[in-house]
């Protein structure tokens, strides 16, 4: 079964989506661990911990910005190809229908 431009970027937009989700999982897990293995350890570290959070939270945030533009523009150029296809079909239907009647007016000239 082949897919649809749309229906490939949602899917790519779907599984990029939990991958980041299991990437911030992962770093949460992470961050709890050492925030627990570090309770008693000075206020540097926890601040280290936070800002590399923050870091990372504006760089997820960056990344879905990017992730969205690439969306919108690969949405933009695959709605052209759409509204393209559909003036050739219009195109077409109506050579196709010139030539339907000049074929009928040939028939009907030879009878």
């Amino acid at each position: 079964m082949e897919m649809k431009g749309d229906e490939i970027a949602v899917v790519a937009a779907a599984e990029t989506e939990e991958h980041v989700q299991r990437i911030l999982i992962t770093i949460g897990n992470f961050s709890h661990k050492v925030c627990l293995f570090t309770l008693s350890a000075s206020s540097p570290v926890s601040e280290m911990l936070d800002a590399g959070r923050a870091m990372f939270k504006e760089l997820a945030a960056d990344f879905e910005d990017h992730l969205s533009r690439i969306q919108k523009k690969r949405s933009g150029k695959l709605e052209e190809e759409i509204r393209e296809l559909r003036a050739r079909d219009v195109a077409n239907e109506q050579t196709r229908a010139i030539l339907h009647n000049a074929q009928l007016q040939l028939f009907h000239i030879h009878e």
